[in-house]
């Protein structure tokens, strides 16, 4: 593949907290005496906060309005960072080795101000040319507005990015975007075999080289 830029997701791609956003909206639910639905935690991987927050009250029963939803879970996420974020192996030496030859951006689900905390965490702010969260475009993940948006921030053609992904529906944000796509798939909800065949499957993030990326 010929990449003029490189769009990492961050939640579950970069730090380990795809599982610790699950973690808080089962509590959520439980102090309210709510069953956790199980096609929940699928189902709000990759949605945008309004998506979400709207989801826990309409679905899941959250006995508050959505914007009272995604402050109480964003709150916790951000003590949840301020405590300490785990990277997944690999995470800050594959930014800065990809940071030598392509722009990059991050494309994440998470609101703005847990993507500044984050990115401030890992300490990879001088490498990013552009931060895009699906708050602050029309649709979430699986919709490609995120990863248009990040593409047109870099100024780069969508077909010439490269997505690097973990989830399901972030795959396919990437895909309808029309994004070559290198998918590192978790132990927590993995994508579906016939979703991983439409990617290229990396068991870390230590395997983004650029031979493999002109390999594509």
């Amino acid at each position: 593949m010929h990449a003029q830029a490189i769009i990492f997701d961050m939640d579950g791609t970069l730090m380990e907290t795809e599982e610790q956003w699950d973690v808080v909206r089962r509590q959520l639910a439980a102090d309210a005496g709510i069953t956790w639905p199980e096609e929940a935690t699928r189902a709000m991987m990759g949605m945008s906060t309004p998506e979400w927050s709207e989801y826990l009250v309409s679905f899941v029963g959250l006995p508050y309005s959505a914007p009272e939803a995604a402050e109480k879970t964003i709150d916790a996420m951000a003590q949840h960072h301020r405590e300490g974020v785990e990277l997944l192996p690999g995470a800050i030496e594959s930014v800065r080795r990809m940071a030598e030859r392509y722009p990059l951006a991050i494309a994440s689900s998470s609101p703005r101000r847990l993507i500044d905390a984050g990115v401030e965490a890992m300490g990879i702010g001088d490498l990013l040319s552009a931060t895009v969260s699906t708050e602050e475009v029309a649709a979430g993940k699986p919709a490609p507005d995120g990863f248009l948006r990040a593409a047109e921030l870099l100024g780069v053609d969508p077909a010439a990015c490269l997505a690097i992904e973990d989830s399901t529906n972030g795959v396919l944000s990437a895909l309808e975007a029309g994004m070559q796509v290198v998918c590192i798939p978790p132990t927590f909800h993995p994508p579906s075999d016939d979703v991983l065949a439409r990617t290229t499957v990396l068991d870390s993030l230590d395997e983004l080289t650029f031979e493999l990326i002109e390999g594509i």
